[in-house]
């Protein structure tokens, strides 16, 4: 039994040894600096790590002097499994320990690195191409595919469509510059024809709800079990998944499918009961008037980059009950309409509290006397103090104008005093 046990050991050991060979075949071990030492010692939160424990391996540089890169530590234990790793429309299938990014003195998981921004869908291009990665491109995001398979019957899957085309923009019309209206009939034009062919060529054979489309994406409702069967059509460039909310924004502003739109989950709320009421949500297109521009919103003030439509200020809400979406700006006149949605625009979505001077996000006697030092010119008013509304018949407003009356005085500074007093 135990010469069983043995060499099944030394069986998983080879195993693994060989994926690590495939994958650094042409990566270089190197010498690591002091700084490399210490962010790897941080990324750990292990301080006994000594640098003759760390074998460090550069893979390939990627773009905006960022490094692929992968380090054994061999004090360290690693699991002999392979995992699949899902970052934007690729897949990563690797040994452990997994490669990371290297960048400004710091390291990244590679699923944070892109979605903090950092590794980009051009890097992903890139690194389509290193032979030492086994890195491939994916027709079925990691969302569609946990919500499909084999099981789930005869139930129905909201589907965003991206076919041979979709890519296709107004510049690549030949001399759209000098007839944009008819450049861009032509496009629109081109881009029924790719939803007609998905519906009547591609879909013909399975069951679906044609739902909608539009700049060469199309929503369409399918059925679990065909997702996989129908990503093997050729035609066929990526599909996501797009639940239910997200379906009911898209039917309700007539817009939701462009490459460049946003549309972001922020948080739930819930009542007194748990009974989840509302969702706050980002979305907006990729059209937008530059501008900055707030307004109040109860005790806290909302900005905003720019002009967007559907929701102003980029935010808005679902109500579950009323089936209806607002605008953040629909809520200046009833901003106490639903629960904690002010405190979690503070949190989430970068909103100030009136009368939080020094921006810290929290209301404090601190901020009281700083408008007392402001009113009587012994500090400057803070950046960013004041916030122009969007319409231009309105005055700009003030982060210390607690008490709403369109000027800093001492009574904001006792507005404050009588907040924290819970007066």
């Amino acid at each position: 039994m135990k010469k069983i046990v043995s060499l099944m050991l030394i069986l998983t050991m080879v195993l693994s040894l060989n994926t690590v060979s495939l994958f650094d075949a042409s990566a270089a071990t190197t010498d690591i600096s002091d700084k490399i030492f210490n962010t790897i010692r941080d990324s750990h939160s292990n301080f006994e790590i000594e640098k003759d424990d760390v074998s460090f391996k550069y893979i390939k540089e990627l773009t905006g002097n960022k490094y692929l890169v992968r380090y054994t530590v061999s004090c360290l234990a690693y699991p002999c499994d392979v995992p699949r790793i899902d970052i934007g429309r690729y897949i990563l299938i690797s040994s452990r320990p997994l490669p990371e990014v290297y960048v400004n003195g710091a390291l990244y998981h590679l699923e944070d690195a892109y979605e903090g921004g950092i590794l980009t869908d051009e890097d992903l291009e890139l690194m389509d191409t290193f032979k030492e990665l086994d890195f491939s491109k994916t027709k079925i995001s990691h969302s569609l595919k946990s919500k499909s398979g084999s099981s789930g019957g005869g139930e129905y899957v909201n589907v965003m469509f991206e076919v041979e085309g979709s890519e296709k923009t107004i510049e690549d019309i030949e001399n759209w510059t000098e007839d944009i209206v008819g450049s861009m009939n032509e496009l629109e034009a081109f881009y029924d024809t790719l939803h007609e062919r998905l519906i009547n060529e591609t879909l013909s054979e399975y069951d679906h709800i044609d739902i909608h489309h539009n700049e060469g994406m199309s929503l369409v409702a399918v059925k679990k079990t065909d997702v996989e069967k129908i990503a093997q059509d050729d035609f066929v460039q990526y599909m996501d998944f797009v639940n239910e909310i997200h379906a009911k924004y898209i039917d309700t502003y007539n817009s939701g499918l462009s490459k460049d739109h946003i549309f972001e989950y922020i948080t739930n709320g819930f009542d007194e009961n748990y009974n989840c009421v509302y969702t706050l949500i980002k979305a907006h297109g990729n059209y937008a008037d530059c501008i900055s521009i707030g307004f109040r919103l109860g005790d806290v003030i909302v900005s905003s980059d720019s002009i967007y439509s559907n929701f102003t200020y980029k935010y808005g809400v679902y109500d579950y009950e009323e089936d209806k979406f607002y605008d953040l700006f629909d809520l200046i006149d009833t901003p106490d309409k639903y629960r904690d949605l002010q405190e979690k625009l503070v949190e989430y979505c970068n909103a100030r509290i009136i009368g939080d001077c020094d921006n810290d996000k929290v209301l404090t006697v601190l901020d009281a006397t700083k408008i007392q030092r402001m009113i009587a010119k012994i500090d400057a008013y803070p950046k960013h103090y004041s916030y122009q509304p969007h319409s231009n018949n309105q005055a700009p407003g003030y982060i210390a104008d607690v008490n709403n009356d369109g000027e800093i005085s001492v009574l904001d500074a006792t507005a404050v005093q009588q907040k924290l007093a819970q007066i």
